[in-house]
């Protein structure tokens, strides 16, 4: 009689455990069917995907602009490496201190390559001339002077 009774109490036990697994699941049921409803309300199976398709050839159109995008910062970044990337300015008097002051100048503008140009004025009482020596690997071909060096030497600081 005794084991009857515990059996009893454990089948009655396993009926309450099997009762909240059957709410527990109901309760789930419930949720995700509203939640189905709520995101279908208004909605055939035609504009779904329709909204589909037109977000993946959004999709496809950003991957396309981002390929773009990347080939022209790399060729943007290629150009500032061939531009000027530093500039030197030496002012100097190419008579030393007998006539009219440091308004000759050098100017060196240089890419971190040391390419780039020279630029010397020489300044003269009624004229003034213009040179411009072209630099490759911080030398020029036409020689440099001085203050042309001291310029190219700035440049790179």
């Amino acid at each position: 009689m005794l084991s009857f009774v515990a059996n009893e109490q454990i089948l009655f036990f396993l009926l309450i455990i099997l009762f909240a697994i059957t709410i527990i699941i109901g309760y789930y049921t419930a949720n995700t069917t509203f939640r189905l409803k709520r995101l279908f309300k208004g909605s055939s199976i035609k504009d779904l995907e329709k909204s589909l398709v037109t977000t993946e050839k959004e999709i496809a159109s950003l991957r396309s602009f981002r390929e773009e995008t990347e080939k022209q910062l790399k060729h943007i970044a290629e150009k500032v490496q061939k531009g000027s990337r530093g500039i030197g300015v030496v002012r100097f008097n190419p008579f030393g201190k007998k006539d009219g002051g440091n308004q000759s100048f050098s100017a060196a503008f240089v890419n971190q390559d040391g390419n780039g140009v020279v630029l010397s004025s020489l300044s003269i009482r009624d004229r003034v001339t213009i040179f411009a020596k072209p630099l490759t690997r911080n030398e020029s071909e036409l020689g440099l002077s001085a203050e042309e060096k001291k310029a190219v030497q700035k440049a790179h600081e």
